[in-house]
């Protein structure tokens, strides 16, 4: 049995003030309406007392009974009992069988003499069903057998209401409502006086002990059972509750929620209603009278009275959180509502759910911690505040007072137990992770962050990636600091990123990879980097960083030019920038190429060009080196095979005239001893149809259909040919002024030059638009004797890139036409009486008078 202070009892009035030095005068009844205090005796008096309270700030309050009068009913019986009815201001007096009406003040009788006769005993109906506010309803246990009466009181008058017979002689009663809950001679039932009804409860033996009725409730009855217990009834004749344990020789009982106060020869005691526990234990020897009024509980001896002054709900709750009795406390405090107003008791019921929530706690009791804390709506830094150095300094939280817990932090808590306290700082992530998304963390979310943060670092947890990488209120100074004390660097560089410091984060992840600082959260941290500039839109930080990147590893540093993504802002980089940066690493210059030419589709000449030359000395290099690298030269072979088969976009005469440089040096005669004969002769002039036709060059010659010959893509040595688009070489021929005419390699006359009526060059120079100094030759016409108009004007469609204008000439048809006066490789279409226009581009440099030598032409179109 686990008791606690729930009562103390007081004196209320001595013996002195009642009967003085009379021995022979005992107390027989009390009653207490407000401060009036009432006392009937055994030689038929009636005094009356003012009961002034005095409640002292450390200790019980205090009770001093003022007499105010007496009076003798002049009788020579007891008064038996008396009640007041304060609507009326009468106290209804039951002496020698007779109710009798007197002033509450005066104790005077009413002058109209009203009384009720023939009354053994009588109840006060506390749910009366009249109606009129100007009457109290009584119910009698008449003097004749088995009878109940029911009266209407008024100040001066009573009037009978109902009379009921009972199937026994009933010895007590109590009323609510129209139900009268009666104590017969062998069992307790329960009477509907209205209609009649009856329902039995349970039996018990009058003769072995003294019944006991009490309403305590509406239409709930107390009753003294068989075997000691105090049982619960209501009307319907069922219980509601668990009965309690009483003595055997209970002598009367009293409620004062949510205790159940019983009386015996020697002891008061006092049970819980809410768990039927027995709670306290008052020595009272003597007594013979117990009942409650109104919430005070009075009891008397022979010679005294005194009074059960019950401790503050909220002291008795707190010594019960002080015993570290928890489940008793929180019961009490539920019980407790009913007698105090609904916001009060909202405030102090969660605070005292908080302090049960940190009794829990400090004895590891965590589950029954959390619900205790998320009921109560802790303020979560209560609990942060516990260990030491989680709040950020920044923090302004001050706790609780007066205090939910006597504990001034964790260690004291666990009193230094390394294990203990481990169990504690787990706890503590597990509920931080779940109040930071709920209202409970409103207002403060960047002290549950950063303390949730701190304790991941110190745990090494996983989790602290996971905080980083989402939505989170970490305050940088506080968890930077501590992120270094614990030598994360990698979260580090996750809490810089995530509070825009993005040049700090990559400083420091390039610093882990470097060895300059130690952190093995993550061993991919460089294709973690490139992964993160990849994605960054901050060109500056790139290029910082893109040298590192390639020397690392070229394949994986290209990779944040490459996987860009292309939409929006994030694809701003320029590609000829790219291409200038990745000069030093060919590794990534072919990787760029390939996502230029292969990934985005660009159809931009210089990058297939390019990437075909890669290609080219790729191949060329490996052919050259040992044999144990065919495999990688097979591949090579196969990359430039398929550039050159798809793309229509590359300068074939500039790579055929790369072949034929490398021819010369000495790594180009090995390794062009594997490029096929037929590319090497594929400067000869071509038919591309496989029809035998004249040629379009009237060389006078009659070309007959023949296996197709060679393109470029001969240099993968494997993979059939292709004719379309075939170049064609033009050899000098002296003109009438001693220049040089173009003629068809394979013709045996000369001047025997291409039909057509018109042709368009596309010339770029390479470093500035041609100056007005520039001038060009136009070439002569050999059979007639005149030179050939040239225009020079800008291309509409290409106006806007660098150095790029337009040459046209027009001419009879049938008239030699040269590609300038120079030393120019041409390439026809093949079609007869067609214009043709071909595109060219000459590496110049500065001023020039006439166009130097080294002009190639690139495959022509159409139109």
């Amino acid at each position: 049995m686990m008791s606690i202070k729930a009562f103390t009892l007081v004196s209320a009035v001595q013996r002195e003030l009642l009967m003085g030095d009379k021995e022979h005068i005992h107390i027989a009844c009390v009653e207490c309406c407000g401060k009036n205090l009432y006392v009937g005796t055994n030689d038929c008096l009636i005094y009356h007392f003012l009961l002034e309270e005095r409640v002292l700030p450390a200790g019980p309050a205090t009770f001093t009974a003022t007499k105010q009068l007496h009076r003798h009913l002049g009788f020579k019986k007891p008064v038996n009992e008396l009640r007041a009815a304060s609507a009326l201001n009468r106290l209804l007096v039951l002496c020698d069988s007779c109710i009798t009406l007197v002033h509450m003040l005066s104790l005077e009788p009413v002058p109209s003499g009203a009384r009720i006769k023939g009354a053994v005993s009588f109840a006060l109906n506390e749910n009366p069903v009249s109606g009129d506010p100007f009457c109290v309803e009584v119910c009698i246990i008449s003097v004749k057998r088995r009878t109940i009466q029911v009266f209407l009181v008024y100040e001066d008058r009573v009037q009978i209401v109902k009379e009921v017979s009972t199937p026994e002689q009933p010895l007590a009663v109590a009323v609510d409502g129209h139900f009268l809950c009666l104590a017969l001679t062998t069992q307790y039932i329960i009477l509907n006086y209205s209609t009649g009804a009856s329902q039995d409860l349970f039996p018990y033996c009058s003769e072995e002990k003294r019944p006991i009725v009490k309403r305590i409730g509406t239409q709930e009855f107390l009753l003294a059972g068989p075997g000691g217990l105090g049982m619960f009834a209501t009307v319907a004749g069922i219980s509601q509750r668990a009965p309690v344990h009483w003595s055997e020789n209970v002598i009367g009982a009293a409620v004062c929620f949510p205790y159940v106060i019983a009386l015996d020869d020697e002891f008061i005691t006092v049970h819980s209603m809410l768990d039927q526990q027995q709670k306290q234990t008052l020595p009272f020897k003597e007594g013979h009278i117990l009942q409650d009024f109104e919430g005070r509980v009075i009891v008397a001896t022979s010679k005294g009275v005194y009074i059960l002054v019950p401790l503050p709900l909220e002291k008795q709750i707190q010594d019960l959180l002080s015993s570290r009795r928890v489940e008793e406390a929180l019961v009490l405090a539920k019980g407790a509502r009913r007698n105090i107003p609904k916001e009060k008791f909202q405030v102090m019921y969660r605070r005292i759910l908080q302090q049960a929530g940190f009794i829990q706690f400090a004895q590891l009791q965590f589950l029954e911690a959390k619900e205790l804390f998320r009921s109560g709506q802790l303020d979560v830094r209560e609990l942060i505040s516990l260990y030491p150095f989680l709040l950020p300094t920044s923090s302004s939280f001050t706790r609780s007072h007066p205090p939910l817990h006597d504990y001034a932090d964790l260690n004291q808590l666990t009193q230094g137990d390394q294990e203990k306290m481990a169990q504690c700082k787990h706890f503590l992530m597990s509920y931080l992770n779940e109040v930071r998304s709920t209202e409970v963390a409103n207002g403060y979310k960047e002290d549950i962050d950063t303390a949730l943060l701190k304790l991941y670092a110190e745990a090494d947890q996983d989790s602290l990636l996971d905080l980083l990488v989402t939505e989170n209120f970490c305050l940088l100074t506080d968890s930077a600091a501590w992120l270094q004390k614990h030598k994360k660097y990698f979260a580090l560089g996750l809490l810089y990123h995530y509070n825009n410091q993005d040049a700090a984060a990559v400083q420091l992840w390039v610093s882990i990879v470097n060895g300059d600082v130690q952190d093995s959260t993550r061993a991919d941290l460089y294709e973690y980097i490139v992964d993160f500039l990849t994605y960054c839109l901050d060109q500056q930080l790139v290029w910082a960083y893109a040298d590192w990147l390639l020397q690392k590893s070229q394949e994986v540093g290209v990779q944040v030019f490459t996987k860009r993504p292309l939409d929006g802002q994030q694809d701003s980089f320029n590609p000829d920038d790219i291409i200038s940066c990745l000069k030093k690493y060919p590794k990534a210059l072919v990787k760029y190429l390939e996502h230029l030419v292969m990934d985005r589709g660009l159809q931009k000449e210089e990058y297939h060009t390019h990437l075909a030359l890669l290609y080219l000395d790729e191949v060329l290099q490996q052919r050259a080196s040992a044999n144990d690298k065919g495999a990688a030269a097979t591949e090579a072979q196969a990359k430039l095979r398929q550039l050159l088969q798809k793309s229509d976009s590359y300068r074939v005469h500039f790579l055929i005239d790369e072949v034929e440089r490398r021819r010369h040096s000495a790594l180009g005669q090995k390794a062009l001893s594997a490029v096929p004969e037929s590319f090497r002769r594929a400067r000869v002039c071509e038919i591309p149809k496989r029809r035998a036709r004249a040629c379009p060059l009237r060389c006078q010659q009659t070309h007959k259909p023949r296996l197709p010959q060679p393109r470029l893509a001969d240099l993968s040595g494997s993979g059939p040919p292709d004719t379309r688009g075939a170049p064609r070489s033009f050899s000098s021929l002296p003109d009438a002024k001693g220049g040089q005419q173009p003629r068809c390699a394979s013709a045996r006359t000369a001047g025997r030059l291409p039909c057509v009526q018109e042709t368009s060059v596309h010339a770029r120079h390479a470093h500035c638009r041609p100056p007005p100094e520039c001038t060009w030759k136009t070439p002569t016409d050999t059979q007639m004797g005149h030179r050939l108009p040239v225009r020079l004007h800008s291309d509409p469609e290409q106006r806007s890139k660098k150095g790029v204008f337009l040459m046209q000439s027009r001419h009879k048809r049938g008239t030699p036409t040269s590609a300038l006066d120079m030393h120019c490789t041409c390439t026809c279409v093949g079609v007869e009486k067609q214009p043709f226009r071909a595109r060219l581009q000459s590496p110049w440099v500065g001023h020039h008078a006439f166009p130097p030598p080294g002009l190639s032409a690139f495959a022509p179109r159409n139109g």
